[in-house]
């Protein structure tokens, strides 16, 4: 996250694709997302296990909410303080919404205690969670008919491209669609981001946010989908029984993603597109964390080979490293102004790795310390 956000060397496969397809940058976030559903089953079930009420479980969601908002909105003044002006969507506005729709339905709905019916034991994980899967396929289906079906403005119904020179111009002003249409009749175009990635590109006129509403009910999906990672963990103490099923959503969620998107970059349905967050982008970078996942826990759990640092030490500081990342993110000593033309990618790839490099320090010296920024 952080090489990315820095530049990741100027090269394109750490930069955004411009508007179909999918690049190492474009994992960063819903990975963020997924994993924070992990955490959220772990969360919740063991504050219900030690006597926490729901009702002090949804309290802690909501204030966690409202401080990871605040918290998105003090980052994007640093653009503008201009209140006429100021983009409302961003990054953590995102994560603090679809963090507290999710530990709001887990809240009410899990059981602290697995209730084991041996003859279900194989499923036990999604038959205990019924009811959570049923709302978040209405929540999906909801964004599905929004997204082809919902008239935006003069454009077509379904429309799903950049806008602008896209397509020789003829939906010129259609940036993003029902989702871009969404989020100018509610924000209106003064408080959206305006740097989009298809600007530049398709030197598109309307703006759009890529941390629009109706991204939010399928980043909610990606949240999800994390937490069934971390109900498998809950519920299976045996490891060959938590790779497996790892490795069986991994596959599902892929196969769903590559039918959704006819397995090509710009066909398809619905095909993976990070600024529409949609739902071909959310299976295929969800089957890439449950693998990554899987890996992972082999390799730091069940072989011991490694102990998971410096990276472990960064996730216990990971919110207070992005926000204070973003706001000295054009300060000495992370980043300084290239000594040559710019054209050559070594001078950045140096500096990117260097406040990569010095943040993960950081993050060791708080971790020694046992300084943790909680919210």
């Amino acid at each position: 996250m952080l090489f990315v956000n820095y530049g990741g060397g100027r090269y394109w496969i750490f930069e955004h694709t411009t508007w179909n397809g999918l690049n190492i940058a474009d994992i960063v976030f819903p990975w963020f997302a997924w994993i924070m559903g992990v955490c959220i089953t772990l969360s919740v079930r063991s504050q219900l296990r030690n006597c926490s009420s729901r009702w002090q479980v949804f309290t802690h969601s909501f204030h966690r909410c409202l401080v990871l908002i605040s918290l998105g909105l003090i980052l994007n003044s640093k653009t503008t303080n201009d209140l006429s002006k100021l983009r409302i969507p961003g990054v953590l506005q995102r994560l603090g919404f679809s963090y507290f729709i999710v530990t709001w339905l887990e809240c009410l709905f899990m059981r602290p205690q697995n209730a084991i019916v041996r003859w279900l034991t194989v499923f036990q994980d999604i038959i205990s969670s019924w009811v959570q899967w049923l709302v978040m396929l209405v929540i999906v289906g909801i964004h599905f008919l929004l997204t082809l079906y919902l008239p935006a403005g003069n454009c077509p119904p379904g429309y799903l491209g950049p806008g602008g020179l896209h397509d020789h111009g003829k939906f010129s002003h259609c940036t993003g669609g029902a989702t871009g249409y969404i989020d100018r009749m509610i924000f209106g175009p003064n408080h959206l981001y305006i740097n989009s990635t298809p600007v530049k590109t398709y030197e598109t006129t309307v703006p759009f946010d890529p941390e629009g509403i109706l991204g939010l009910l399928t980043t909610s999906f990606t949240v999800f989908l994390g937490v069934q990672a971390g109900r498998i963990l809950s519920h299976y103490s045996c490891s060959k029984a938590r790779i497996q099923r790892w490795l069986v959503w991994s596959l599902i969620c892929g196969i769903l993603g590559g039918c959704l998107c006819g397995w090509t970059t710009e066909g398809g349905l619905i095909p993976i597109n990070k600024n529409l967050w949609s739902l071909s982008f959310v299976f295929v970078t969800a089957s890439l964390a449950f693998l990554a996942l899987t890996v992972l826990f082999i390799i730091i759990e069940h072989l011991q080979w490694w102990s998971g640092a410096p990276f472990q030490q960064c996730g216990k500081n990971s919110i207070f490293i992005y926000v204070v990342s973003q706001l000295v993110k054009d300060m000495l000593p992370w980043t300084w102004k290239p000594f040559g033309d710019g054209s050559s990618h070594t001078e950045f790839l140096i500096m990117d790795s260097w406040a990569t490099s010095l943040w993960i320090l950081i993050a060791v010296i708080l971790d020694i310390y046992e300084i943790y920024f909680i919210i």
